[in-house]
This record gives structure tokens, sequence and C-alpha cells, in this order.
């Protein structure tokens, strides 16, 4: 799929103006009442020069490692994100949604449009605009939220499945309707091989994580009672959305002190991961201002692609790439688990001949490397 070529410069003021008018939530409105009719004469006036000052014509597309081209029913534009962030109080300098190939298969990342020096903030999204499991709201969940404060993974996954089923009443409608839907990440995500391809690879490290996330999380979402509001198919997809695009912060914790939290940062997330060598930004999250910041390592020449590491937590070999994010690094010199000829034999007879589409090109990979034929 063929996409216009990404132009996007951001204005020097990332000011927010109190939310797009026409896509603000009715709970937003409220909050704002004497100032609406000002916000809809500013709205009036506005439009000309904030399309001129935040461009953006972009693939349609999904999360790190989603072919591109998908999500052509929905005809999204990475305008309608790039927008939001800035009237939402963020900040995108210098920077496109584009289509980069990576390993055969066109993917989605971040884009330099202009020459971007070292040390330079690329973007800012402030702790509003992230997705924690923090900022749950209780009213519409027939389970005990609190009684869940130490599954923060489960937390994160009911936060976004709130956020999903709202629609276009969500805050963060703009960024959600350009996340993969479940059918696309079953194309290449692990986390949705089904129990055919998990019994027959069983034995790939990758496939035991699976197997094992998907029982401890089955099972506190059975004991905790949240089947009574959410199906399980969608709390699966909120969940793998969640896993394939977290970032590890310490937050202030609504209930006092400092705790380590999975978020989802809009935006940022979208960059993908290289060898150590060729990463050329960074990410950091300043608790003072409280704003997400993504910076330059180097100086990035217009028209190149943003990279960012993943083994910022820890260092991941292939295999767990392939576990969290349903893909592997070339090169990656975190070394995969050998298996043995035994192993191997049983991986190439029933394993290989079991996976589907892009799952199948992964499992090969991961064959190959744990029975060193890579």
């Amino acid at each position: 799929v063929k996409s216009p070529p990404p132009v996007f410069i951001s204005c020097g003021s990332s000011r927010p103006l109190d939310q797009q008018v026409g896509n603000m939530p009715k709970w937003e409105k409220a909050r704002r009442p004497r100032r609406m009719h000002l916000l809809a004469v500013m709205a009036l006036l506005l439009p000309l020069p904030v399309f001129w000052c935040v461009r953006a014509v972009v693939s349609r597309a999904g999360g790190p490692g989603l072919p591109s081209g998908s999500h052509d029913a929905q005809q999204v534009s990475g305008m309608d994100l790039l927008q939001w962030l800035l009237f939402s109080g963020g900040h995108a300098n210098k920077i496109a949604i584009a289509n980069f190939t990576h390993g055969g298969s066109k993917i989605r990342g971040l884009k330099a449009v202009a020459d971007i020096p070292a040390n330079f903030t690329l973007i800012e999204v402030p702790r509003a605009l992230f997705i924690s499991g923090e900022d749950i709201d209780p009213r519409d969940l027939s389970f005990p939220v609190l009684e869940l404060q130490e599954s923060s993974d489960v937390l994160l996954a009911v936060k976004f499945w709130q956020e999903f089923t709202r629609g276009r009443r969500s805050q963060w409608f703009p960024y959600l309707k350009v996340l993969p839907s479940a059918m696309e990440l079953s194309r290449f995500h692990p986390m949705y091989a089904d129990d055919v391809v998990l019994q027959a690879c069983s034995v790939l490290p990758t496939m035991h994580k699976v197997r094992r996330a998907k029982r401890r999380v089955e099972k506190t979402y059975r004991e905790a009672n949240i089947h009574r509001t959410i199906p399980w198919k969608e709390f699966w997809h909120s969940y793998v959305t969640y896993i394939s695009r977290s970032y590890g912060v310490v937050l202030r914790s609504r209930r006092g002190g400092m705790k380590w939290q999975p978020v989802s940062v809009p935006l940022a997330d979208m960059g993908n991961t290289a060898l150590q060598g060729d990463v050329n930004t960074r990410w950091r999250y300043d608790s003072r201002s409280q704003v997400f910041l993504l910076e330059s390592t180097r100086a990035i020449p217009a028209g190149s692609e943003l990279l960012e590491s993943y083994q910022v937590s820890s260092l991941k070999d292939n295999a767990h790439l392939a576990y969290m994010f349903g893909m592997t690094m070339d090169g990656n010199p975190v070394k995969v688990k050998r298996l043995t000829p035994q192993e191997c034999l049983k991986l190439e007879e029933d394993c290989l001949s079991a996976g589907k589409e892009k799952l199948s090109q992964l499992l090969r990979t991961l064959v190959s490397e744990h029975c060193g034929n890579k």
C-alpha cells in the first residue's frame, strides 16, 4: 500500500486549547462550562493556521512490527493523532509517522522530516495523556478495582478496555483508532497463537512464556470477577495491546508514594528498535514536570527513522522480544537458549507446520535461532 510522503513540522508553541472542541468528551465539557463559548469562537478561527502548522499525511498502520496497510477500512490519518497531541498539551517536533522496511515487511515508525541536532526534544507527552491503570473509572465496573492494586498489568488492560469501549467519547480516541485490531495482532503476535500452535511449539521459550502469562492472567480475570463485566476476548485484546506498547516508569501514585507502573504513552510508543549502535533516541520521564520526553542522542539527518532501545529495563533476547512485541531483532547480541536435537526435531516436525501467515515467519526465525541454524 503506497502512501503520500509524510510532512510534519510542529509550531513553536504547544500550549493546549483545552482539547478539541468538537471531539471533547461530555465530562470534559462539563468541567469548563464558562469557557465553551470562547473555545467555540477560537475553533472557528484556528482550523486554517492549525492545519498548516500541523500537516501530516501518513500511512495507516498498527503497533510496532505491524505491517503497513492495515486499518484500510478506517482510513486513519496520523494528522488526527498529532493534532490531538498538540491540542492536549503535548508537543511533537520535526517528526512524522511513516512506513519503513524491516525484515522484508513494511512497518510503521517515526521519521525525521528535517535535520535534527543532538540532544533535541522530539516528543513531549504530559502525565495527563498517559494511559495508566491508576486512572480506571470504577463506576462502570462490577468488580472491586482496589483488590487489583498489585496486578498493574491487569489494571492497565482494564483501562484500555474502558477506553476502547467508549469509542469517540474517549479522551484518547485519536490515539486508540490507530492501534492494531485483534485480527491484525493475531497475524503476527504469539499472544494470539491458538491452542494447536501453543501445544505444537510448547518447547519454544517464547510459547512457554505465552502459556504461563495466559494462565496467570486468566486466573486473575476469574478470581477478581472481571468476567462479570468484560468478555474474555475483549479483555485479552486489551492485555496484548498493553504488553506490546507500554513503558515502565516510576510515578507518584494517587494513593501516595512513588510506584513503578506500566503506562502507554501516545505517539512515543510508535518508535521501533534496533541494535544499540543504530539507536538514535532516548526516553525519560521527568518526575518534576511530569512529562515523558523523547530526545535525540545524536544528529539525525532528515528522512531517517527514529529508533529507541527496547533494552532499557532489562536485556532481552529474541525469545522475549517475540513474546512482548511479536518481533525479533537481527544481530541481537543477547543470545537465546539453545535447544536439544530432540526438541529441535519436534519443532521442525510439528511447530513449523502449525503456524500461519506472519506468525509462521516468527516461528521459523525462533526455531532457527534456538536450534543453531542461524
